[in-house]
């Protein structure tokens, strides 16, 4: 789940370049999200702390995420989509 935080941090960061402090700390970030496995077995994305104020600053209103593996490989994609008005 690693490779998951971190594209779903590269998400969010690709939205906000002014942004730098996404990536400040030895993975703090990281900590403040939470990938989980949904009734059904897909991936799903909780953010808290400051990954959380900067999507909401930044009008987000959705992250996609998906996660595939093979032996010591593992793979993710994150989709940060902004609110539609």
């Amino acid at each position: 789940r690693w490779a998951a935080k971190e594209a779903v941090i590269k998400a969010i960061s690709s939205s906000a370049p002014t942004e730098p402090n996404l990536w400040k700390g030895a993975g703090a970030p990281l900590r403040e999200i939470e990938i989980f496995m949904t009734a059904s077995g897909a991936p799903s994305v909780l953010l808290s702390g400051y990954p959380l104020q900067v999507f909401n600053r930044l009008g987000l209103s959705k992250l996609s995420v998906s996660i595939s593996h093979s032996g010591d490989f593992a793979v993710s994609q994150a989709v940060a989509n902004f609110q539609q008005e």
